[in-house]
């Protein structure tokens, strides 16, 4: 009798630790989105890939996936023309999606370097490919990175080459903070393009956009250009 409540214990016992044991072996913990590489991580399935436009895709994709880049979105005649596209990517991984606005839209290309992913035409802005001589800028925002950097004698001496004037309308729309992220800054000899991808890189949570169109009025027709965010985690409060 004695010999059979030990059996039955054991038996017991080793219901318990068993399975325990089992799925201590094969159960995985969930991967954070920080340690999958940006290309293979995956966008919201409910991204609206019937809203024709690209920009409203790529901020959709960039702000789930948490991926830093930027994006130059291709010319247009005025800041509220409209597009006619249709995405299909062949999975929702960021990767496939970028591949499929290629698709839709042969002018445009992405790149990747270092976990930053650019979005940008493939005749590029002449002046996102303008060369500063150095920028440094130390304990700031990064709104004050981008101010800072549209300041430089390089990049005002690239507006009035390409013919365009910096829009008045400041906008830098996004989630604020009354404690804004502050880092140092400091490039030698690097385009503007290259510049604002390290501002993103030492933010960690944003994506630059860069954007021309036209405004016309009764008597002239003048090119603007607009330098913001278009995914902006953690936005200086005081600027909006």
């Amino acid at each position: 009798m004695r010999s059979t409540i030990l059996i039955v214990l054991c038996l017991v016992v080793l219901g318990i630790i068993l399975p325990v044991c089992v799925f201590g072996q094969t159960a995985k913990p969930p991967k954070r989105v920080s340690d999958i590489a940006p290309l293979e991580r995956i966008v919201n399935k409910d991204t609206n890939l019937t809203s024709n436009r690209i920009d409203i895709v790529a901020m959709e994709s960039f702000s789930w996936t948490r991926t830093i880049g930027g994006f130059a979105m291709l010319f247009r005649e005025s800041d509220s023309a409209k597009e006619n596209f249709a995405f299909i990517p062949k999975s929702l991984r960021f990767r496939d999606l970028l591949d499929s606005i290629i698709a839709a839209e042969p002018r445009y290309q992405w790149k990747e370097k270092d976990g930053i992913i650019d979005l940008i035409p493939k005749e590029n802005y002449p002046l996102l490919e303008a060369n500063v001589a150095r920028f440094f800028l130390r304990n700031a925002t990064k709104e004050e990175m981008i101010n800072g950097l549209q300041s430089t004698p390089e990049f005002l001496s690239a507006t009035l080459k390409s013919g365009v004037q910096k829009n008045l309308v400041v906008s830098f729309d996004g989630i604020c903070t009354e404690t804004p992220q502050k880092n140092t800054i400091n490039m030698s000899n690097a385009t503007v393009q290259e510049i604002l991808n390290e501002i993103v890189r030492l933010n960690g949570l944003s994506v630059w956009r860069y954007r021309e169109y036209l405004v016309a009025n009764d008597r002239t027709t003048r090119r603007f250009y607009s330098l913001d965010f278009i995914v902006n985690h953690g936005a200086d409060c005081s600027s909006l």
